[in-house]
């Protein structure tokens, strides 16, 4: 038997991924129109934002301290965004095909990203390589 605590439409094209902060009171989804969606502590959408040229969104990733995340997609980037601000501060350009995977590191300020191109890539969010 399986129950769930509450089924909604969340998004308007295919959902791709979710991530929760790290203190646990934030969710971030995205999906296959490039949308990343904001979630509160009692899952009400906070806010929504279009990017990755509205290619899909494959992964998403908080830094340390929650105050940053990190995205990336099939337009070939890896984006790092302001929490707070909800606003993208920096496009992180050199896989040369589809993103298909980032994960902020859980302690420093090192992100890794994986392709299709096949290559595994460390970036420094504060520099952009």
């Amino acid at each position: 038997n399986f129950s769930f605590e509450l089924i909604m439409s969340a998004h308007d094209s295919s959902f791709r991924c979710m991530a929760w902060s790290h203190n646990q009171n934030y969710l971030l989804t995205s999906d296959g129109g490039g949308n990343i969606k904001y979630w509160s502590p009692s899952i009400a959408p906070v806010q929504s934002i279009d990017s990755h040229d509205g290619q899909a969104i494959h992964a998403l990733s908080f830094s340390p301290a929650d105050t940053k995340f990190v995205s990336c997609g099939d337009d070939a980037t890896v984006r790092i965004w302001d929490w707070a601000g909800r606003r993208e501060e920096r496009v992180l350009e050199g896989h040369g095909w589809d993103v298909k995977c980032v994960q902020w590191h859980p302690r420093s300020s090192v992100i890794c990203s994986g392709s299709k191109d096949n290559l595994v890539k460390l970036w420094d969010p504060r520099q952009g390589g």
